[in-house]
């Protein structure tokens, strides 16, 4: 890697990292340049739109790294359930190992982002993205189209606010339990 694209990458990292912890508006552009090593003129160099541009880049990197460790996550199970299963295990993981600091890669800065701006744009896609991917899943783990559609929201908006709990009380028992009651809801030959 050459670099200005690793430049490049550390600004876009060290920003996802900072946004999915601490949100948008309180992760300022010096911040991210001291964290990440790079040279302040780079950032505008690379990223002539500010600190929203930033922001959209990091959040699709940040989004594009959870669902890479989630696929990987799930490359080693076969049943439905056991990928349900997996997903729930990778988010605890995921929050664990942050220290409960870090959850959804877009949760935080979702909350903050104007309906109007590029960043909630970029937040809205992500979650319609996962919600196919869930979809997806169920779909080829054997649950009709239809009903796939629905509990794949339902699954989405369950481990986003298991996540949230999670983090207040520094456990993942939330997710575990959350889990459990989804598992048991799929049918029994999926």
């Amino acid at each position: 890697m050459n670099a200005p694209t690793a430049t490049r990458q550390r600004l876009v990292s060290t920003a996802g990292d900072l946004f999915r912890r601490q949100g948008y508006h309180a992760t300022g552009l010096s911040q991210i340049v001291k964290e990440s090593g790079a040279p302040r003129g780079s950032l505008y160099h690379f990223f002539p739109g500010g600190k929203e541009e930033l922001a959209c880049a990091a959040l699709e990197a940040s989004a594009a790294q959870f669902r890479a460790g989630l696929l990987a996550e799930m490359a080693s199970v076969d049943t439905l359930e056991e990928k349900v299963r997996a997903t729930f295990d990778f988010v605890a993981r995921e929050l664990e190992t942050s220290g409960f600091e870090a959850g959804c890669p877009v949760a935080t800065v979702t909350l903050e982002a104007s309906s109007k701006s590029a960043l909630h744009a970029v937040c809205a896609g992500y979650f319609e993205q996962w919600r196919k991917f869930v979809e997806g899943m169920l779909v080829e783990g054997g649950i009709e189209t239809k009903r796939a559609v629905g509990f794949s929201t339902v699954m989405l908006s369950a481990i986003e606010g298991a996540m949230l709990i999670c983090r207040a009380r520094k456990s993942t028992e939330p997710l575990e339990q959350v889990r459990d009651a989804l598992t048991a809801m799929l049918p029994k030959n999926a």
